[in-house]
């Protein structure tokens, strides 16, 4: 779920620069256009190397506490897996498999596999706390504690 909600944010993320940069800009002449299209290149360029410009963590995945690590070197992922994992989306229909792989397996992508990366959380969640059913008794903890415990086969002080 975190995977896919970091993918979203990233790829509305690219989707509204795109848009805003196209409204803004606009298309009239030759100079607007190659400056639009600049724009376009910059947006996809985040999109693919995203991760290992931003240290494993592109924004989206920054937002989830989520980040894709070498699965060698455990290291943030280099330019090039960053490249494979993220352009296999851009083939037909691979974003609808990878999705589908993702459900059956948990784990890893397609993308993953190729690049040999994994995707891993920020931080270690958190352990469940225990509240006892009812209060605890302390009564003779004291005496329990200051009690030595004699060794087998000796027998016990009358009292």
């Amino acid at each position: 779920m975190q995977r896919a909600l970091a993918h979203g944010i990233d790829s509305a993320l690219v989707v509204m620069v795109i848009a805003f940069a196209g409204a803004l800009i606009g298309v009239e002449d030759a100079a607007s256009m190659l400056l639009f299209m600049l724009v376009f290149v910059v947006a996809l360029g985040y999109r693919i190397f995203g991760d290992s410009y931003l240290g494993g963590h592109a924004i989206g995945k920054r937002i989830v506490g989520i980040r894709v690590q070498d699965a060698r070197y455990r290291r943030p992922c280099t330019h090039l897996q960053s490249a494979i994992r993220n352009c296999i989306l851009f083939i037909p229909f691979m974003p609808l498999v990878e999705l589908i792989f993702l459900c059956i397996d948990g784990q890893e992508r397609w993308g993953d596999r190729l690049a040999r990366t994994y995707v891993m959380r920020d931080h270690a969640l958190k352990a469940p706390v225990h509240v006892p059913d009812r209060p605890l008794r302390l009564e003779g903890l004291e005496e329990t504690l200051r009690h030595k415990a004699k060794p087998a086969g000796q027998p016990e002080e009358a009292v």
